[in-house]
């Protein structure tokens, strides 16, 4: 997926996704936020990303829920035989 070049202050993913978006996370402005829910059925995790002042990243769970996921959000590897 292409992603802006671009920061924000403010991030809300609306669907879940099966992986955290690291690709997101970079585009994240300094003192920035990030609302995103994240993993698979039958818990997910509604998360809060926050970006310092200095640039670190701090990852805080707010709860568990469930939600539908986003069209063509990445993928884990899946194990085959």
């Amino acid at each position: 997926a292409h992603l802006p070049d671009s920061s924000f202050d403010v991030i809300a993913v609306t669907g879940s996704m099966p992986l955290a978006p690291g690709g997101l996370e970079r585009l994240l402005a300094p003192s920035g936020r990030m609302f995103l829910i994240h993993g698979e059925k039958p818990v997910m995790h509604a998360s809060l990303v926050r970006r310092s002042e200095h640039g670190e990243l701090d990852i805080e769970d707010l709860a568990e829920t469930l939600l539908p996921p986003l069209r063509n959000a990445p993928q884990p590897e899946q194990f085959t035989f």
